[in-house]
């Protein structure tokens, strides 16, 4: 697990993107904790994201629940 979490950081959001997918992942995790927001509304908001940003390499479902 930890090493999977090791190469998630060098990926890219998508090319010539500021962020890493990890570094997205841990900024978007920062705020619904910070704003107190619940699972079922993150899975939306990042279910939005993914719909609008296809070509952005968010993480899949699957991802999420571990």
């Amino acid at each position: 697990m930890f090493a999977k979490i090791l190469e998630e950081m060098k990926n890219e959001l998508y090319p010539g993107a500021a962020y890493s997918r990890f570094s997205f992942v841990v900024k978007l995790l920062h705020i619904k904790s910070f704003y107190r927001i619940s699972n079922v509304g993150f899975t939306a908001i990042l279910k939005l994201l993914s719909s609008a940003f296809p070509h952005c390499s968010l993480p899949a479902e699957e991802e999420r629940q571990l």
